[in-house]
């Protein structure tokens, strides 16, 4: 076997896009940079159990989160649940020796420091832990089984060369090919999993990113193993998507932490009488009760999503992150702004796919429209429809289309939805659904999309 380089994966419109935004995001909290040292460890702290617990649910460990915090801030594990409590315990450790022992280290791709981490990872629970496997294993179901156990150490070392003649600009393409070629190559009896997602990590951190926390859900909603499959096959950009967009994620959570902590600084110039501060103040607010709305929306969607998959009708759901508070404020004044998903639903049915974005764009008022809905510009979320091999189309412009829901907008703490109502031969007029429920809107289009668009 032959390990694909790096170089020998080219990257597409979408994935470079979303690079460009990981990049972005990376520069925005740049800006905020030197971050005081109370916001680093409070965001710190928050992302360390949460990536020891999704590293290890994707690999079937039943703790909860509240159960993993509970092992890594006590270190105590139960007899009842050993092995799950010692790998919480494990993770836990790998992060922190990744941090502080290769994270600084100014050569750390080599063969025995990947060794010392996976020992770490595998204490007592993997005789082989820190050391290469000593025979051929067969994954079940892979297109593709690993190596034979001979080629190992060879392959491991190509890898982390190729990795270290890396330019800081291509972390993200890197950071995905390492993940991918130690999971390809399966260089230990067991941990490969998550050996590749902390070196993953390693790579980003080392360009000045942050690690991406892939979650379980993204194992069973969002195709992760899919996206291994297809690197295995030479595509290495629904992998990279994935990477990227768990990259941005983490990236959001250093840039919302300082946005709440200038709020406060902001708050205290507000009472010694600037009357600026207070409108940027008030802006804020109205962003982040918007925004909370918008994600409650966007869960709404998910769960729904989640439980028509889980009954066997395919509903894929893939996020993408929340518009930032300058961006929304763009839109709101007619602003072009780029990269407005939110989130997009893939219906695969019959044969037959059908995608839809939901993404924002700016409500323009219609007679329809009261006097409080006219009070400020809004931020609405919008809905276009795409088929295989056609460019999206807005369903705002398909007056023969059976889907009612058109739009979603807020007024306060309001949610407002602009549906069609369809007659036999079309769109008869437009309707606005006041105080709209966020679990009717994600089950009436679901619905709708199924019975009158794939059946």
């Amino acid at each position: 076997m032959e390990l694909t380089p790096l170089n020998g994966f080219q990257l597409f419109g979408d994935t470079l896009a979303l690079i460009a935004e990981v990049s972005s995001l990376a520069s925005k909290v740049n800006e905020f940079r030197p971050m005081t040292p109370d916001l680093v460890k409070s965001v710190h702290e928050r992302l360390f159990p949460e990536r020891v617990y999704s590293s290890n649910a994707i690999e079937g460990n039943t703790l909860t989160l509240r159960e993993t915090i509970q092992i890594l801030t006590s270190g105590y594990v139960s007899d009842r649940r050993r092995r799950e409590g010692t790998e919480a315990v494990n993770l836990g450790n790998a992060v922190r020796h990744l941090e502080s022992h290769l994270l600084p280290d100014p050569d750390p791709y080599t063969r025995e420091k990947l060794l010392a981490l996976h020992g770490i990872l595998m204490t007592g629970l993997d005789p082989g832990a820190g050391q290469f496997r000593q025979e051929r294993v067969m994954i079940a179901g892979a297109a593709q089984q690993p190596p034979r156990d001979e080629l190992v150490p060879q392959l491991v070392e190509s890898m982390l060369s190729e990795l270290g003649a890396c330019p800081r600009e291509d972390a993200v393409k890197a950071a995905t090919w390492a993940h991918w070629a130690i999971a390809r190559i399966h260089p230990f009896s067991d941990g490969n999993g998550r050996t590749a997602r902390l070196w993953q990590d390693l790579v980003l951190l080392r360009a000045d990113l942050a690690p991406a926390i892939i979650r379980l859900q993204d194992r069973d909603q969002n195709g992760y193993y899919d996206a291994l499959a297809s690197a295995d096959r030479g595509d290495l950009n629904p992998l990279t998507q994935l990477v990227a967009q768990r990259t941005a994620a983490t990236l959001d959570k250093y840039v919302s932490a300082q946005q709440q902590s200038t709020e406060l600084e902001d708050w205290a110039k507000t009472i010694t009488g600037e009357a600026n501060t207070r409108l940027a103040e008030r802006r804020k607010a109205e962003y982040l009760r918007w925004s909370r709305m918008m994600e409650s929306l966007r869960n709404d969607f998910q769960r729904c999503a989640a439980k028509v998959t889980e009954l066997g009708n395919e509903v894929q759901f893939r996020d993408y992150p929340l518009i930032d508070e300058s961006a929304w404020d763009n839109i709101r004044n007619g602003t072009g702004v780029k990269r407005t998903w939110f989130f997009s639903l893939t219906f695969r049915m019959n044969g037959e796919q059908l995608k839809y974005y939901f993404f924002f764009g700016k409500h323009y008022w219609r007679p329809q429209d009261t006097d409080s809905d006219r009070s400020e510009p809004r931020v609405a979320l919008l809905v276009s429809e795409q088929r295989p091999g056609q460019d999206a189309e807005l369903l705002y412009d398909q007056d023969d289309s059976p889907l009612s829901l058109r739009e979603v907008f807020t007024v306060d703490t309001t949610l407002i939805a602009v549906t069609a109502r369809i007659a036999d031969d079309g769109v008869d007029n437009l309707e606005y659904s006041r105080e709209a429920n966020g679990i009717s809107l994600a089950k009436d289009f679901i619905k709708q999309v199924i019975l009158r668009r794939l059946t």
